[in-house]
């Protein structure tokens, strides 16, 4: 019964796709033929792998190039309507961990070549997806700070503060002392 029930779901998602070879049997494993098949994670994490070989062999600007094009392509939490699905949690956490790690690190190689736009887009978008990680705030005042912009990094301070206050968290002691150098 079970063999019968996964035939029939087989020919129904191989007619949905329209292409019979776009669902492939290999050694007992069903997937899906990117020949057929575009699926936008997995163009991110192909993406991000080309790039840390780039990154990797000293090519970062063709690596930062990918880079963008990867996170271009997420938004958002992976399949946000199955929240309370634990198949969907491991694949969403994963997505989401290398979404901030590939911004944080796009948003440093934009500071050390001095574009301080594009590595301040790269740090809010970064704090826009995960509104308590410290380290955005961090160089977010930083780039703001390195581009001569004193307000708007006390600025960003104070939204931090906010948010942290809000769950009776400090921020951390670099976080303050970055604060002190701004003040002074």
């Amino acid at each position: 019964m079970a063999i019968q029930s996964m035939s029939v779901a087989l020919r129904r998602l191989r007619d949905l796709l329209g292409h019979d070879e776009a669902v492939r049997r290999q050694e007992g494993v069903l997937g899906l033929d990117p020949r057929y098949c575009w699926v936008d994670t997995f163009a991110f994490e192909r993406l991000l792998g080309k790039a840390a070989f780039l990154r990797e062999t000293g090519r970062k600007e063709g690596a930062a190039k990918l880079e963008e094009k990867a996170l271009s392509l997420y938004r958002g939490p992976f399949l946000a309507e199955e929240a309370g699905r634990s198949w969907a949690v491991s694949m969403r956490e994963r997505l989401r961990s290398r979404y901030l790690s590939t911004m944080g690190g796009l948003g440093a190689h934009w500071m050390e070549a001095g574009e301080w736009e594009k590595a301040r887009v790269c740090y809010q978008r970064g704090i826009d997806v995960d509104n308590l990680a410290e380290e955005f705030y961090q160089s977010l005042m930083n780039c703001y700070l390195a581009d001569g912009r004193k307000a708007e990094a006390l600025a960003v301070y104070e939204r931090l503060g906010k948010i942290f206050s809000s769950l009776g968290v400090e921020p951390s002691p670099k976080t303050r002392n970055l604060l002190n150098s701004l003040r002074s």
